[in-house]
C-alpha cells in the first residue's frame, strides 16, 4: 500500500512539474504580436492580441478580421467573431456570429506555441485543428 501511494505522489508531482511552467508562461502570449503560416501554401497572417480583442490581418489581400477574447484560464481563451471578410451572406454572417472557437494553448517555446482550437458550431458539432503561432515572423 505504501508503494502504491509513493507511486501516486511521484506521478502527482511529475504531472504537476509538468504542468505549470506551460500554465505560467501562458501569461506571457495573452497579449501581443503573433504570425501564423497557413499550411500548404504558407499564407502569412499577422495576429495582433489585447486581453479581450484579437485582429487577424492578411498583408497580402490587407484583410482583417476581429475576434472577441475571453480567457477562460491562462491558457484556454473563446473567440468570437466580430467582423471581417468571409460571410458572403447573411445567413453565412449568422453562422459566424453563432460559432464560438476555443483555443488551447499546449506547449510554449522561445520561438512559438502550440495550440489546438476547437471549432463549436451552433448545432453543437465539434470539429479541431493543431496549429503553430510564431512570437516572430518567419
Amino acid at each position: 500500500m505504501k508503494v502504491l501511494g509513493a507511486a501516486l505522489l511521484l506521478c502527482f508531482v511529475v504531472f504537476c512539474a509538468f504542468q505549470l511552467p506551460t500554465d505560467t508562461l501562458c501569461k506571457t502570449i495573452r497579449t501581443g504580436r503573433f504570425h501564423s503560416y497557413r499550411a500548404g501554401t504558407g499564407a502569412h497572417t499577422i495576429i495582433l492580441r489585447t486581453d479581450s480583442l484579437q485582429l487577424e490581418i492578411r498583408p497580402a489581400s490587407k484583410d482583417t478580421t476581429f475576434w472577441k477574447i475571453s480567457w477562460l484560464s491562462n491558457c484556454r481563451f473563446a473567440a468570437e467573431y466580430i467582423s471581417g471578410p468571409g460571410p458572403r451572406n447573411e445567413a453565412e454572417l449568422q453562422r459566424y456570429r453563432n460559432t464560438v472557437l476555443f483555443y488551447n494553448i499546449r506547449e510554449i517555446t522561445k520561438d512559438y506555441y502550440v495550440g489546438t482550437t476547437t471549432v463549436r458550431g451552433a448545432d453543437g458539432s465539434n470539429s479541431y485543428l493543431t496549429d503553430t503561432t510564431w512570437l516572430r515572423a518567419r
